[in-house]
């Protein structure tokens, strides 16, 4: 059993519903491959850009859930077979990598090398020319 649930993989399954109620055939047929539903998002009714199946209007939802690949392959054409479903999308998220927790402020601070302090004179007038601009770079890379 430990070994199954190891070959389990995370999915989540968007689709848009003819009728709020096809969502519970949507549920059965997840408890019906043994597919452990961890998260549900709401089921809303949104207008359809270009009619789907001869409908404008339909019912957006979409769940998380754990399941075998071969489950998974044989839920998509089960739903993909129901009438009440107009469109069905089966993904799976990325993978979410924990990122290191930097705890010391020295740490957390970026060292940046001082910077070679460059003096430009400054004409009275307060514009630097191209040429004096020039000099300086070449002295700076030198």
């Amino acid at each position: 059993m430990d070994q199954a649930n190891a070959d389990k993989r995370e999915y989540e399954l968007s689709f848009l519903l003819k009728t709020k109620d096809a969502e519970t055939a949507i549920e059965t047929l997840l408890q019906q491959y043994s597919a452990e539903v961890f998260f549900k998002g709401p089921v809303v009714e949104t207008r359809l850009s270009y009619p789907i199946k001869k409908q404008s209007q339909a019912h957006f939802g979409y769940m998380h859930f754990r399941a075998l690949p071969e489950i998974a392959e044989k839920l998509m054409q089960s739903l993909k077979l129901n009438a009440s479903v107009l469109r069905v999308l089966l993904i799976t998220p990325p993978i979410k990598r924990a990122e290191k927790v930097v705890r010391d402020s020295e740490e957390r601070q970026v060292k940046a090398k001082p910077a070679a302090e460059v003096v430009f004179a400054v004409p009275k007038n307060g514009a630097l020319t191209n040429e004096a601009l020039e000099e300086k770079l070449e002295e700076i890379l030198k």
